[in-house]
């Protein structure tokens, strides 16, 4: 029996001397990342996706990498939408990140909209090495107001990790 295996997108970024640059970076459909060309000192990376949202049994894993002194805003180009899943097969997000000593990575993305009858499930793991400084948002919002919809998704699941070496600091289910 062939086992599918996960593939995973990545980003890691590296300081160049007084600024921080994305080194490394490769998304994986439905995942689309986009550096755009800034002068600013921090690294800015927006997630994307190819059709306006996630349909059943979309899966995201991204591993993001935070070397020494770094900065990273990390963002979303709009409204994630996690559309109806008719077969009961959830949309995932898996996000593992890694910040260095002194590295500050700003986590700032848009709400999830999860539509009626939509199945999500989202993890988020998160290691701080010394002195790392992480900001992080999560949040989501009832789809399709104008029609109706008040929070009707069928299941909505997150789950968020903070830890340093010594233990774990934070620990949220949702």
């Amino acid at each position: 029996m062939l086992i599918k295996q996960s593939q995973q997108s990545l980003i890691q970024v590296t300081q160049n001397g007084n600024q921080s640059r994305l080194t490394t970076c490769k998304s994986i459909a439905p995942l689309k990342l986009i550096n755009p060309r800034t002068h600013n000192p921090y690294c800015s990376v927006i997630l994307s996706g190819y059709g306006g949202g996630m349909v059943e049994g979309d899966h995201i894993d991204l591993q993001i990498q935070c070397d020494p002194n770094t900065t990273l805003y990390l963002g979303t180009q709009a409204l994630t939408k996690i559309y109806k899943t008719p077969n009961n097969i959830p949309s995932t997000q898996t996000l593992t990140g890694s910040l260095d000593a002194n590295a500050c990575a700003a986590i700032l993305p848009d709400p999830i909209v999860p539509f009626a009858n939509s199945i999500f499930h989202q993890k988020q793991n998160w290691h701080l090495e010394p002195n790392a400084c992480l900001i992080l948002a999560d949040s989501h919002t009832s789809g399709r107001r104008a029609f109706g919809e008040h929070f009707d998704y069928t299941q909505y699941i997150s789950n968020i990790t903070l830890s340093t070496p010594e233990r774990p600091i934070l620990i949220e289910r949702y």
